[in-house]
This record gives C-alpha cells, sequence and structure tokens, in this order.
C-alpha cells in the first residue's frame, strides 16, 4: 500500500515512522520508500527527514561498506508506468498526474534525494500480431515504444541507477466483473497467447513467461540496454538491495 495517501496529509502517519527510522538510522541499512504521490514529500518536514536516513551515522556498522560501494542509504521507488496522462487516467484514474510526479521527482533530485523510476506494470503494445493492433480491442496503444523512451530518458535525467519493472497482472476482484477497460486487457492477453490458457496464479491471470519475454520484455529491456541504464525485475530490486 502507497505510504503518501491522502490522509497523510491530515495525519502524518508516515512522516512519524521515517522520523523513528532516522532516529534509530544505526539500526538499519538501505531505506526504501515507494511512491506514487512524491510530491508530498517536497513538504520541508519530509525533504529533512529523508536527507537524514540518506546519511549512515559514522558509527553505522556497515557505513565504511557503502561509502565504497557508492549505495545511497535511501532510496525513493516513484510508480510512472504511463508518459501519455490521458493513458494513466484510464488504468490509474486515482493516481497524480503525470506531469505532477514528474516535477516532484525533478525537485527532490535537485534536493539531492536518489530516485528511482518503476515503470511498472508493463502492457502489451501495437503491432500485437496476426494483423492486430490494441484498437481492435478497443484500447489505445498505452505504452508505445516512444512512450516508454521518454520514460526511459527520464530515468537517466534522474540520475536513477536502474528502472524497476513488472507485467502487468489481470487482478480478479473479490467481488464483481473485471473493470471494463481490464477486461478488454485480457482478451489483448488472452489473443497474444494464441488460444492457449492464461497463467491463473494469485488471483491474478497472466500472461505464460515465454509469451510475456518475447512480446512485452524483449523490445522494453532492449530500449534500456540502448540507453544504457540497468533494468531490474519487481521483488529482485529488493533482494539485491544492500
Amino acid at each position: 500500500m502507497d505510504p503518501l495517501q491522502p490522509l497523510e496529509q491530515e495525519h502524518r502517519h508516515t512522516l512519524f515512522v521515517l522520523e523513528r527510522l532516522a532516529e534509530f538510522r544505526h539500526r538499519f541499512t538501505t531505506v526504501t520508500l515507494l511512491t506514487k504521490n512524491p510530491a508530498v514529500l517536497l513538504d520541508d518536514r519530509y525533504v529533512h527527514v529523508l536527507h537524514r536516513l540518506n546519511e549512515l551515522p559514522v558509527d553505522h556498522p556497515r557505513r565504511s561498506w557503502f561509502d565504497a560501494q557508492g549505495h545511497p542509504p535511501l532510496r525513493l521507488e516513484c510508480s510512472l508506468a504511463f508518459y501519455n496522462d490521458e493513458h494513466r487516467r484510464l488504468f490509474d484514474p486515482a493516481a497524480p498526474s503525470v506531469e505532477s510526479r514528474m516535477a516532484a521527482l525533478r525537485l527532490l533530485r535537485k534536493e539531492g534525494i536518489p530516485v528511482f523510476l518503476r515503470i511498472d506494470p508493463l502492457f502489451p503494445r501495437d503491432p500485437l500480431g496476426g494483423g492486430k493492433t490494441m484498437a481492435d480491442f478497443d484500447l489505445p496503444d498505452v505504452q508505445s515504444m516512444r512512450d516508454l523512451e521518454s520514460l526511459v530518458n527520464f530515468s537517466r535525467e534522474l540520475a536513477a541507477r536502474h528502472i524497476i519493472y513488472s507485467v502487468a497482472k489481470i487482478t480478479r476482484r473479490k467481488q464483481g466483473d473485471l473493470p471494463p477497460v481490464m477486461e478488454r486487457m485480457k482478451r489483448v492477453y488472452q489473443h497474444l497467447s494464441l488460444g492457449k490458457p492464461l497463467v491463473f496464479h494469485g488471483g491474478s491471470w497472466r500472461l505464460s513467461k515465454n509469451v510475456a519475454a518475447e512480446l512485452v520484455l524483449r523490445p522494453f529491456l532492449d530500449l534500456c540496454q540502448r540507453h544504457s541504464i540497468p533494468a531490474k525485475p519487481c521483488k529482485t530490486n529488493l533482494i539485491t538491495t544492500p
């Protein structure tokens, strides 16, 4: 769950937690904060505590290792799956606008806060094969290669060490049908699977690993490689964080 929900503006629960982490900084190595709403962090109180978290105390048992490796002790991860705000509204209407997130991240980088971009989740894009496009399923091309390249370039602008990604899952609701937009995306997945059943796991329909790797991941990872920025799968980035 995003720690910077609207209630944070009133109750400051996350600020309280961050301040306690800073108070006992010697007990922790990397602190990772994941959000879709980085603008909340522009408040001076958050900026101050983020700076405290981004510096290990002199008596920290691993400070010399972190300094030698150049690893930032703080990682602010921001989800930004879409470059086009119309597409963001279609799939993530409650999230802050693309422009507001990008503006906030630029300001946080000027403050010296280490920022990591999550281009997450990744969707299929045109062409879909078999003479089909997203329009045949009443969907726009929500993550065109041009849009993805703009996001990768933005990640480089932020001097991010890597990008985090995952392939989109079609998550079943506990009650009621899928939202219409996700029902249409499920039909896209069925088309890409060439008649084979979708993988169903953990309450979600997914593309098979082979289909996802070839049609969704490979073009994106090639793009990251061309722009010389590493990309790590979701969860792997946390496992490999010191």
